[in-house]
């Protein structure tokens, strides 16, 4: 199988899993996951229309009701509004793959200066008409973001969702100010649950929609390589709650959900909500 690094343009590789569509290697020069063969750009823009904000077709992609989940999530975005003010109190922000806009929302209520950006159109008719925050419609290269603009640029879980990941932080580089910090969070490959399930972990569960997997090592070497010092790398998870995760058990126990719900539904505890430290870490850099 013929594999090009996109990051190091190394051609040699290893398999970590197979499907009947995709093949998943890890580069044996920077450990970077990534899909073989990479979806194209319309595919990539075709997964995110209006029904990945609610639809139950596929318990592996999307959200099966995001205004739903929309408690759990602000609670999510004050985490991780705390965390960022540990770095700096400057507040111009851009978050990057801004979904409906709700982090933007808590951060503007939190006051921050905020915009955003996504490759969703109907992400831009929400946050840019009904929000009413500055919007920037596209793939991050094309989205014509201006020049050393922003105190902070956020990725929340989007990293995963790009294939040109240097040419991406390249391009976040030159958005932001000088001394600018960028926070992301993203799947990490060396996190504790995927250790323990290897091919069955849930990060792999969301292939295609995730194209690339990143490990401390790796993501730091690109993130320096493209114009950014590391300053912490951490353990994140995600607030989520009992209804969502009695749908995604459902990946590993078929009928999960159809036992649980009844269940969750008779306690009302289908809309509590539970911080699972798993899966995910977070990244903070600055624009050197």
């Amino acid at each position: 199988m013929k594999t090009i690094c996109p990051f190091c343009k190394n051609p040699k590789s290893v398999v970590v899993l197979k499907s009947k569509k995709y093949t998943l290697v890890s580069c044996s020069n920077c450990s970077l996951e990534y899909l073989v063969p990479m979806p194209t750009s319309n595919q990539i823009k075709s997964l995110y229309q209006e029904d990945y904000f609610k639809s139950d077709k596929d318990l592996t992609g999307g959200y099966s009701d995001y205004h739903r989940m929309e408690e759990v999530l602000k609670k999510e975005s004050r985490r991780r509004i705390k965390f960022i003010k540990i770095f700096t109190s400057k507040n111009k922000l851009l978050d990057i793959g801004c979904s409906l806009g709700t982090f933007l929302t808590v951060a503007k209520d939190t006051g921050f200066d905020v915009s955003g950006n996504d490759i969703s159109a109907h992400a831009q008719r929400v946050v840019k008409s009904q929000l009413k925050i500055p919007f920037y419609l596209g793939p991050v290269l094309q989205a014509n973001l201006p020049q050393e603009s922003f105190d902070i640029v956020t990725a929340w879980d989007v990293f995963e969702h790009i294939p040109k990941v240097s040419e991406t932080f390249r391009s976040i580089s030159k958005t932001l100010k000088p001394g600018g910090f960028l926070f992301l969070t993203t799947p990490n490959i060396k996190s504790w649950d995927s250790l323990v399930m290897g091919k069955y972990w849930y990060g792999y569960k969301k292939i295609p929609e995730h194209l690339v997997f990143f490990s401390p090592q790796s993501i730091k070497k690109i993130l320096e390589a493209n114009g950014f010092n590391i300053i912490t790398v951490k353990t994140w998870g995600f607030e989520r709650d009992f209804k969502f995760l009695a749908q995604k058990a459902s990946l590993y126990i078929p009928g999960f959900q159809n036992i649980a719900s009844p269940i969750l539904n008779l306690l009302h505890i289908q809309n509590r909500s539970v911080y699972l430290p798993l899966t995910d870490m977070i990244v903070t850099a600055r624009k050197t």
